[in-house]
């Protein structure tokens, strides 16, 4: 019998929704323990985030 062959599955996207205040440094340290990760965020959202400080309160955030 052939076997069915698959793709790998994707890993799951996260998403975070930015609360009033927050950084990309905080949300980086939540994420991935360091807040050092926070220019990989940028570079997910860059499509809408302009730099590190333009966060609006309520957008969703891509985490990679």
């Amino acid at each position: 019998a052939a076997a069915v062959r698959t793709a790998p599955l994707a890993a799951p996207s996260r998403t975070h929704i930015i609360a009033a205040g927050e950084t990309l440094a905080g949300i980086s340290r939540l994420y991935y323990g360091t807040p050092n990760r926070w220019s990989d965020l940028l570079a997910a959202n860059r499509d809408w985030l302009r730099d590190e400080r333009s966060l609006t309160a309520g957008r969703v955030l891509r985490i990679p």
